[in-house]
């Protein structure tokens, strides 16, 4: 390949790690001062010039090449085709179409981004730096997350007594959470220098330490089977006495400066409280709130997830009276939310009276109702099986590498699972869904090439 279509493919893959970048810290905080949007257009106008480059000097190879790099799962792309032509006809019946904007611009802009990543990665090293790309991006928001809640107040500090960049706290840890989980899969698969064990002890303490103070319950219930996996995985790698011995230090580590780290910002949070109560430092609080601990006791009350089960009922009463044809294929696209704007529930409307009745907030939380109430058994049934197919393809990727297939697996199972208790449009709404469920793909392939090329066949 000339030297000069090097150099324009190697700016496309760094604008694109920036942009992902960019995409996972906007996601955390809500926006990114327009960064996002101009690395947007560069990496649109590079994508072209590269697109029309490998076409022009590649030909039928190239597209045998991208056709291939799929992993032999060609129907996942497939179903989610289908998936995607039957969610916009159901826009056609709907009682709320305009909701429909809102949803394709993010489905558009991550196809548009997955198509990136399959042009882009061409072998092992690559899926690796975009891995790396989501893992300093969430140890950078973690680390901006406490300097801007200590000192500078860029954002607005919407919670006196949590840790968080956005007022939906959830989507702010569970974005923190999927780079963490990149670190830990790089960190157990690399060679491990005392620098890199330092490195990865700060940026573990203190991402956790974050996740720990945002006071998400539903992370706090993920991350001891995530933290425990991985232990396991690290210990299970590290093979000699002396490597078990350094793992066993750098888990004392991450863990002794996640619980001081943890305790002294909790005291000067308790501080903050007592000083400016819930509205905080910047005048941007007000929301009613508890403390982290305070939130986690719900947990182990078991009553954290009443205000999903009402929701869920509500959803599951209303698509039991459906008729025949309305359950084969739904009420249209968005009536998952329409659906609450008027239901007459008193309860409802007591949970949730701080919405003040305002219309189009309230969504039915699970993508499978989503799916049933929206575009039933015919949506919903394609959802589950795409859903299956990129099980099936993790399974598969495990006979390659194990390790590869537990970080797509947590990453995917964490994207389901917040997908299943807290979601608006369905699983297509999703940003790292589309990523994710591309890269391991990718992944799959170039192992196989890989094996192919060291046993030359």
């Amino acid at each position: 390949m000339p030297q000069f279509l090097q150099n324009r493919e190697s700016l496309f893959g760094f604008i694109l790690q920036c942009t992902l970048a960019v995409m996972l810290f906007e996601l955390a905080a809500t926006y990114s001062f327009y960064a996002f949007d101009v690395l947007l257009i560069l990496l649109a106008a590079l994508f072209l010039l590269v697109l029309f480059d490998r076409a022009r000097y590649g030909g039928t190879a190239f597209i045998r090449d991208l056709v291939g790099r799929f992993g032999g799962f060609w129907m996942i792309p497939l179903m989610l085709l289908l998936y995607i032509i039957i969610d916009l006809v159901s826009v056609t019946y709907s009682v709320v179409p305009h909701l429909g904007f809102d949803k394709y611009k993010v489905v558009v802009l991550m196809l548009f981004l997955s198509a990136c990543v399959l042009l882009y990665v061409d072998n092992l090293q690559k899926l690796r730096t975009i891995l790396l790309t989501f893992g300093l991006a969430s140890a950078f928001t973690a680390l901006f997350t406490i300097v801007n809640y200590l000192f500078f107040h860029i954002y607005p500090v919407y919670y006196t007594m949590r840790l968080t960049l956005r007022t939906d706290y959830n989507v702010f840890a569970s974005t923190l959470l999927l780079g963490l989980l990149c670190i830990f899969y790089l960190f157990v698969t690399t060679e491990r220098t005392l620098r890199t064990c330092v490195l990865f002890v700060l940026d573990a303490s203190l991402t956790l330490a974050v996740l720990f103070l945002s006071a998400s319950r539903r992370i706090f219930l993920m991350l001891p089977f995530i933290l425990g996996f991985w232990v396991c995985i690290y210990l299970v790698k590290s093979k000699s006495v002396r490597g078990v011995l350094s793992a066993i230090a750098v888990v004392l580590a991450v863990s002794t400066l996640f619980c001081f780290g943890t305790l002294g910002m909790q005291n000067y949070m308790r501080k903050q409280y007592l000083k400016y109560g819930s509205v905080g430092p910047t005048g941007s609080g007000g929301t009613s709130e508890g403390s982290a601990a305070e939130r986690y006791e719900t947990v182990c009350e078991g009553d954290f997830l009443s205000k999903r089960e009402l929701i869920w009922k509500i959803a599951w009463d209303e698509f039991k009276g459906f008729t025949a044809t309305q359950k084969f294929i739904g009420r249209g696209f968005a009536y998952d939310i329409a659906l609450y704007d008027n239901v007459n529930n008193e309860q409802l409307s007591k949970e949730y009276a701080n919405l003040q009745g305002e219309k189009g907030l309230l969504s039915a939380h699970n993508f499978i109702l989503a799916d049933l109430l929206d575009g039933g058994y015919m949506k919903a049934a394609i959802g589950i099986f795409m859903v299956g197919l990129l099980v099936w393809a993790c399974f598969t990727l495990a006979f390659q590498s194990f390790a590869t297939a537990a970080i797509y697996g947590n990453l995917l199972a964490v994207v389901v699972l917040n997908n299943l208790v807290s979601n608006r449009y369905g699983l297509l709404y999703d940003k790292f869904f589309y990523l994710f469920a591309v890269m391991m793909l990718l992944h799959l392939r170039y192992l196989r090439t890989h094996r192919k090329e060291l046993f030359g066949s």
